[in-house]
């Protein structure tokens, strides 16, 4: 299990505490996804909806822990990217666009248009997927609230739950846009 609480002091893991559950013994979010990514050797995906300034700072920290020669992909929500005015405008990204091209990491955008122009498919996934086999599914996005405000947690997961995950990402990253 990975966890990541509101700052400290909080509720959370006082109770936690409270119930028995060693705090100490769970992985925290950022450690758990810098462990992920550096350990990769052939491929980092990291897909997720909400982008902001802190978020962008969070993702160029992961991707430059990466090893040399490994293929960088980062899979948006993009829609926003059309209209600067909407509220859930990417911020993060304008941020660091520059430097995801300068560093040739991919960059998909997974907002689409429906079958018969029905609205849009999209998703709300958080996923990071090293290689084939090692995985984190849950609900961190890369935000200052998911860092430092909200409760978020996921798993990471390894073989053939971690090659079910890949395949998923294979179908999205074929059905999505290149943006860079």
């Amino acid at each position: 299990v990975v966890l990541t609480t509101p700052s400290r002091p909080n509720a959370l893991e006082e109770k936690l505490s409270e119930v028995g559950w060693r705090t100490a013994e769970l992985e925290a979010t950022n450690h758990a996804f810098a462990k992920m990514v550096s350990g990769a050797h052939k491929r980092v995906i990291i897909m997720t909806p909400f982008l902001d300034v802190a978020g962008a700072q969070w993702l160029t920290e992961l991707f430059s822990s990466v090893r040399a020669g490994v293929q960088c992909i980062l899979i948006l929500r993009l829609r926003t990217l059309e209209d600067s005015r909407r509220k859930d405008y990417p911020i993060g990204y304008d941020m660091i666009s520059s430097w995801l091209k300068d560093k040739c990491i991919n960059v998909f955008n997974y907002s689409i248009p429906k079958f018969a122009n029905t609205g849009r498919e999209t998703f709300h996934a958080k996923v990071i997927l090293c290689d084939h086999d090692t995985a984190y599914v849950g609900s961190s996005n890369m935000t200052v609230a998911s860092m430092d405000y909200s409760m978020e947690m996921g798993v990471t997961i390894r073989g053939r739950a971690a090659g079910d995950v890949a395949v998923v990402l294979e179908a999205v990253l074929k059905a999505a846009t290149k943006w860079i």
